[in-house]
């Protein structure tokens, strides 16, 4: 089978588990936020998997990697078909070195930080990548990162957020698809202008196999910059835009819109 076809048959997989993934709650309270639940996204995403009989299958796994020279903390998680071997793969930083700073301020130790810290992040990339939503969206409106609750927490332990707004900025970095480090200026997550970008993105991606002229070379490609834009950082999507001009006009989105509605009256 040709790279090419693999490729068709994982983004149909792909496709299929998306659309079939039903919402799941932020039913878990954390400190004056809700949360979802990392297991039962789990549970959800190999359910759909096993209904659907999917060529399809996911691995994460938290290494470090070296971008220019930086050692960084990452989560790396990979998407790929049993059958072919073809895989998608992307890095989301967890910024584990800053645990250190509240670790005197916790009644958790070190490795339980480290643990509730990897946790958020594998839930984090998962539900950006699979588009799974949620009955409240309350994630732009508190950027603070929200620690899951590991099962030390479970017996009574309590883990207080680290507040990614001050990771992002104190490190400077953001990791991109591409597997580089973009310069983070300024985090600007909340703003009207992010926040558009975020639609944008999410409503692209819905529309991406439906396109003749993508305007994204694909889902992964749209879910990475989706998460840098989430964590305040829009420097790598403005270059992308550079290089291809015409995605800055109004018109060429209306026209997307408009292909999308006609194939699918």
């Amino acid at each position: 089978m040709c790279e090419n076809q693999s490729e068709i048959d994982f983004l149909k997989s792909l496709h299929t588990l998306q659309m079939q993934l039903s919402g799941v709650g932020k039913n878990l309270t954390g400190f004056g936020y809700k949360y979802q639940d990392f297991n039962e996204i789990i549970r959800e995403i190999k359910q759909v998997i096993k209904s659907n009989n999917l060529d399809i299958g996911f691995t994460q796994c938290p290494t470090i990697k070296s971008f220019d020279g930086n050692i960084v903390n990452v989560i790396t998680t990979t998407f790929y078909s049993t059958k072919t071997g073809y895989r998608e793969s992307f890095d989301t930083p967890i910024y584990t070195e800053e645990l250190k700073s509240i670790e005197g301020k916790s009644k958790n130790t070190l490795p339980q930080l480290v643990g509730s810290c990897i946790t958020y992040f594998k839930r984090y990339a998962l539900v950006a990548y699979l588009s799974i939503e949620s009955e409240v969206d309350n994630d732009a409106n508190t950027l603070g990162t929200r620690q899951d609750t590991t099962e030390e927490e479970s017996k009574g332990v309590e883990t207080p957020p680290i507040d990614v707004s001050r990771v992002v900025k104190s490190n400077n970095t953001i990791v991109n698809k591409d597997n580089t480090v973009a310069v983070n200026k300024d985090n600007k997550a909340n703003s009207i202008k992010f926040s558009c970008y975020k639609s944008l993105l999410i409503a692209e991606r819905r529309m991406h196999k439906y396109l003749v002229n993508k305007p994204f070379d694909s889902i992964s490609q749209i879910n990475a910059y989706l998460n840098a834009i989430k964590l305040g950082d829009d420097s790598s999507l403005l270059e992308y835009f550079n290089m291809n001009k015409a995605l800055r006009n109004v018109n060429y989105w209306i026209e997307l819109i408009r292909e999308y509605i006609f194939k699918n009256e």
